[in-house]
C-alpha cells in the first residue's frame, strides 16, 4: 500500500528469555536523522490488560514494550521511526539493553509443580489456572474387578500458524483521530484497544481491513506492535508503517497447541470405556493474548476430550502454565486438535491391550446417529451427527485402495494404516465465552446491507475475508436471495468506519455460520424498511406494497388505477436513507457441531524412515455447503496444515529459553511435494436439511490429521506413537531390527 510521508517502524526485541534491571540505550547513529526512538519510560503507554472474568485465573498485565524485565526471546523492549526503511533497520541494529540474567522456566510440567523459578513472581506460582471437573457415574472413575484401566502420556508439540502473510499495520494519525489499515481477523477489537489507551472514542477509531493472506486463528488477536503503531501515527499526527518479517513472526507471534497429557480409560471386558481421565498441562507462555487470554487451549480441549465416544464418566484437571516463551494463542482448531489426539490414541491403546481391531473398539463405543440430540458429559449438546456412516466411509475407503497402493511399493516399506473420528464445536456466542470469563469477546456480529442509488447492494459486516472464501459465500446467500447478480453485489472488505457495527471477527469456523443467519435477516430487515419507506413516500397502507424479491416495489392504491412499478434504482432515489438499510446482529444460543472421520495409508521405509503417505481420506459432515467448492478448499486446506504439524512443525525451545529454529531454514513446513492427494467424501446427515443447519467448515479438517497419522505410524512400526510431530528421528530409533539372513 502506498502512502505519502511514510515513516517506518522497527521493534528491537529481546535476545534473551529473561533478564531484570532491563536499560535500554538509544543507538549511536540516531543523531540528526529526524528519527525517533522510543522505550517503555518514554512511550507511557498502559499494559495491555486481558478482560478475564472468572474465579481462580492469575491475569498478568502485558507491558507493550517490556519494562524494567523482559519474559521471552521475542518480547520487544523499544522501537525506532525512521523516513526510510533501511535506516530504521540499520538504528534498531544499533539499539543495545542491558539486564541481570535470570534463570528462565522453560519446562511446564516442572513449573506446574514446583515454585523455585516464577515466571512472575508477585504470584507466588507459575500456574495461571486450574480447574478439576467430574461427572457421571463414578462408579467407571476407577478400576475393579470388571474394569481395568489403560493409561498414556501424550506431548502436542508447540506450533505457530506460518499464515503466508506476517503481521502488518499502517496507520494515519490526525488531529480527527487515527485510519489504521492491519491484516487483523478482529477489526473491532483492534478498534477498541486504541481507543482504550487513546482516549479517543471507538469512532474516530477507524480500522480498514485490506485483502489478506491467511491468518489461521494468529490474526485473531490485538498485539502490542498494532497498538503502538497506531497510538503514535495519532500522537504525532503521521503516517507509519509495520510490516513482521518472517523470524518476528516465528518468535513473537502468537504460538499453540503445547500440551502434555497423561490420560486413562476405565474400560470393561468387552471392550466398552466406560470411563475417561484426562492430567493436561498446557505450556502458555508469559502472558495472555488480547482479548482471549491463556484460557483458550485449558478450557478447549478438556471440552472435547469425550468427543464422539458415549462415555458413563469423564473427570480431568487442567493447568494453565507461565514459561518463559512467547504467549499461547489461537491457531485453527484451538484445543480441538488435541482433543482429538487424546481420543483417538487411548482408543488405539485399548485396542492393543484388549489385542482387538481399534475400528471395531471405535464401533462399540461411537455415540449412535439415533441418540441425536446428544449431551457429553461436558455439556456440550450435539446435534445431527452420524460417527459409524463416517467411519464406515473412510475404512471402506483404505480398504478397497491399499492392495493397489502397497503394489507401488518394494519390499523395503513397512505399510500402516490410521482412522480417526473427531467432533467439534463452531460458531460460540457471546454466553459461551461470558461462561468461560473471556468478557473481552463479543461473540456477536453484526450486517448492514444497503440499497444504494444505482439499485446495487452494498454489504458491511463485521467479518473479515482471511482467504476462506467468506465472500464467495456471502454472494451466494444474496443472489439466492435476491436473484440478483455478482455485479450488482458490493462486499466491500470491513472498515470500521463505514457503518455503525461492532462484533467478533472472524475465527472459530464463525464465518458461515453466522453470515447464512445474518445476511438473511438483514435481507429481511431491509424488505421491512422498503416497505416502510414506501408507503410514507405513496401515502399508502402496508398492503398495498408489495416489495418482491429482487428488491423492486409494486404500489397498487386501488383497484381503478394502475399499479406503480418501481425498479431497485428508482426505489433507492426515492426513498430517504433510513430506509434502504437493512441490520441484524447475529449471536448463536449455543455452538454447532461439525463432525466425521478420516483415514490414512502411509509407508515408512525400512532404512531411511522416509515416510510417505499412500491415500488420505476425509469423511465430513458439516450441514448445508452453501459453496461446495469453498468447502472442498478448506478441507484441502486444514488437512495440509495438519499433515504438516503431525510431521514436520514444532517451535523448539532450549532449556536456556533460545529458539533453536525461528526461520523457514529449519522450521519444517510441508510442502507440495509431499501433500498427498486428499479424497473429500462429504456427506449431509438426516436433519442437516434445516435452512439454519450450516455448521462451518474452516477448522474441521485440522482435527483428525495428528492421531490419524500418528495411529498410522503405530500400525506400521509396531510401537505406540503418542508425541507430535512424528520426527524422523524418532522414526530412526524405531524401526524393527532387520532379521538375519543366511546365505549359502
Amino acid at each position: 500500500m502506498r502512502f505519502e510521508n511514510l515513516r517506518h517502524v522497527k521493534f528491537k526485541r529481546a535476545e534473551g528469555a529473561r533478564g531484570t534491571k532491563l536499560s535500554v540505550s538509544r543507538p549511536a547513529s540516531l543523531g540528526n536523522t529526524g528519527a525517533l526512538f522510543y522505550t517503555a519510560d518514554s512511550l507511557e503507554l498502559d499494559d495491555i490488560v486481558v478482560p478475564i472474568s472468572r474465579d481462580g485465573v492469575l491475569n498478568p498485565p502485558r507491558p507493550v514494550l517490556a519494562r524494567d524485565e523482559h519474559r521471552f526471546v521475542g518480547e520487544p523492549i523499544a522501537v525506532v521511526l525512521a523516513d526510510d526503511e533501511y535506516l530504521a533497520e540499520d538504528l534498531i541494529n544499533e539499539v543495545s539493553y542491558t539486564s541481570q540474567p535470570v534463570p528462565p522456566v522453560t519446562d511446564p510440567i516442572r513449573a506446574a509443580a514446583e515454585n523455585d523459578l516464577l515466571v512472575h513472581t508477585s504470584f507466588g506460582t507459575n500456574v495461571l489456572f486450574e480447574e478439576n471437573f467430574r461427572a457421571g457415574d463414578e462408579t467407571f472413575s476407577y478400576p475393579n474387578d470388571d474394569f481395568r484401566t489403560v493409561t498414556t502420556t501424550l506431548r502436542s508439540g508447540r506450533v505457530t500458524a506460518v499464515p503466508l502473510e506476517t503481521r502488518g499495520v499502517v496507520a494515519c494519525g490526525s488531529d480527527d483521530g487515527v485510519t489504521i489499515w492491519c491484516s487483523t481477523q478482529s477489526p473491532h477489537m483492534l478498534r477498541d484497544l486504541v481507543a482504550a489507551h487513546t482516549g479517543l472514542s471507538p469512532s474516530r477509531v477507524v480500522v480498514r481491513v485490506p485483502d489478506i493472506g491467511g491468518g489461521f486463528g494468529l490474526k485473531a488477536h490485538a498485539y502490542p506492535e498494532e497498538l503502538i503503531v497506531a497510538v503514535l501515527a495519532y500522537r504525532l499526527k503521521a503516517n507509519l508503517r509495520w510490516i513482521e518479517d518472517r523470524v518476528e513472526n516465528l518468535s513473537a507471534a502468537c504460538h499453540s497447541r503445547d500440551q502434555h497429557i497423561t490420560a486413562s480409560a476405565v474400560v470393561d471386558n468387552e471392550g466398552r470405556i466406560r470411563g475417561v481421565h484426562a492430567d493436561i498441562v498446557v505450556d502458555m507462555g508469559a502472558y495472555g493474548v488480547y482479548a482471549h487470554g491463556h484460557l483458550l487451549e485449558p478450557l478447549g480441549t478438556p471440552a472435547m476430550v469425550p468427543g464422539p465416544y458415549d462415555l458413563d464418566f469423564y473427570s480431568y484437571r487442567v493447568r494453565a502454565v507461565a514459561t518463559n516463551k512467547a504467549p499461547l494463542g489461537a491457531y485453527r482448531g484451538v484445543g480441538l486438535p488435541v482433543a482429538t489426539l487424546v481420543h483417538e490414541r487411548l482408543v488405539e491403546h485399548v485396542a492393543t491391550t484388549l489385542r482387538c481391531d481399534s475400528v471395531e473398539v471405535r464401533r462399540q463405543n461411537l455415540i449412535h446417529a439415533a441418540q441425536s440430540p446428544y449431551k457429553s458429559l461436558t455439556g456440550q449438546k450435539y446435534n445431527n451427527f452420524d460417527f459409524e456412516t463416517a467411519l464406515a466411509r473412510v475404512t471402506e475407503d483404505i480398504a478397497t485402495h491399499r492392495a493397489e497402493c502397497e503394489r507401488t511399493l518394494d519390499g523395503e516399506w513397512l505399510v500402516g494404516q490410521g482412522f480417526g473420528v473427531y467432533i467439534e464445536y463452531v460458531a460460540s456466542g457471546s454466553a459461551v465465552f461470558k461462561k468461560r470469563g473471556m468478557v473481552g469477546l463479543a461473540g456477536f456480529d453484526e450486517f448492514e446491507l444497503r440499497l444504494t442509488e444505482d439499485g446495487s447492494l452494498s454489504l458491511q459486516t463485521t467479518l473479515p475475508s482471511m482467504g476462506q472464501g467468506v465472500y464467495a459465500a456471502t454472494g451466494q446467500i444474496l443472489h439466492a436471495l435476491t436473484g440478483m447478480e455478482p455485479a450488482e453485489i458490493r462486499l466491500p472488505n470491513v472498515d470500521t468506519g463505514q457503518a455503525p457495527l461492532s462484533g467478533n471477527g472472524t475465527f472459530a469456523s464463525r464465518s458461515a455460520v453466522i453470515t447464512h443467519t445474518g445476511v438473511r435477516q438483514a435481507y429481511t430487515d431491509l424488505v421491512d424498511s422498503i416497505t416502510v419507506g414506501a408507503c410514507n413516500a405513496y401515502n399508502v397502507d402496508k398492503d398495498a406494497v408489495e416489495v418482491r424479491r429482487d428488491l423492486s416495489v409494486v404500489i397498487g392504491q386501488d383497484e381503478q388505477d394502475e399499479p406503480v412499478r418501481l425498479s431497485r434504482a428508482h426505489t433507492a432515489r426515492l426513498l430517504e436513507e433510513k430506509y434502504r438499510i437493512g441490520f441484524s446482529r447475529v449471536d448463536p444460543k449455543a455452538p454447532v457441531h461439525p463432525s466425521g472421520a478420516h483415514g490414512c495409508l502411509l509407508a515408512i521405509h525400512r532404512r531411511t524412515a522416509a515416510l510417505r503417505i499412500l491415500r488420505y481420506t476425509v469423511a465430513d459432515e458439516c450441514g448445508i455447503r452453501i459453496d461446495p467448492k469453498v468447502v472442498e478448499g478448506q478441507v484441502r486446506g486444514a488437512v495440509a496444515q495438519a499433515i504438516s504439524g503431525a510431521l514436520h512443525e514444532e517451535i523448539l525451545y532450549d532449556s536456556t529459553g533460545q529458539i533453536n529454529n525461528p526461520s523457514f531454514v529449519n522450521y519444517g513446513l510441508l510442502t507440495a511435494a509431499e501433500l498427498p492427494d486428499i479424497v473429500h467424501l462429504p456427506f449431509t446427515t438426516d436433519g442437516s436439511i434445516d435452512a439454519d443447519e450450516v455448521k462451518g467448515s474452516g477448522e474441521a479438517g485440522m482435527l483428525a490429521p495428528g492421531p490419524t497419522i500418528a495411529n498410522a505410524v503405530s500400525d506400521a512400526l509396531g510401537v505406540p506413537c503418542d508425541t507430535l510431530p512424528v520426527r524422523r528421528e524418532w522414526l530412526l530409533e524405531n524401526l524393527p531390527v532387520p532379521s538375519s539372513v543366511e546365505t549359502a
